[in-house]
């Protein structure tokens, strides 16, 4: 399963400069927050070709990580737009602690 389109970022975001307004990390993830205009909570998954080179493997990844958001979004209703970036050393956690460090972020992100 994927996040519903009202929760995902559009290539769109990407090409216009935004004004951060947080920079969270943990161990394994970076959660970069920007100023959000509307009402539902946004967000992206970035993972880089040089810590995972096969395109399967990331799009693993970034399947997990989603999933671990709309788990996350569930419980939290405040709107935040934010982009995940992963670091080397992800793809070894599990599902759950996977889905602890996503939950641990959205919290920060939206206190």
């Amino acid at each position: 399963m994927s996040l519903p389109k009202k929760n995902r970022l559009n290539k769109g975001f990407f090409k216009k400069p935004q004004k951060k307004e947080g920079f969270f990390t943990s161990k394994n993830l970076t959660l970069k927050t920007f100023i959000n205009t509307l009402s539902t909570q946004t967000f992206s998954v970035v993972v880089s070709s040089k810590q995972l080179s096969r395109a399967t493997e990331r799009n693993l990844l970034k399947r997990r990580i989603k999933e671990s958001i709309k788990i996350a979004i569930k419980n939290n209703k405040k709107p935040v737009k934010g982009v995940f970036y992963t670091k080397k050393g992800i793809e070894q956690l599990s599902f759950k602690e996977l889905s602890k460090e996503i939950k641990d972020l959205i919290f920060l992100a939206t206190k």
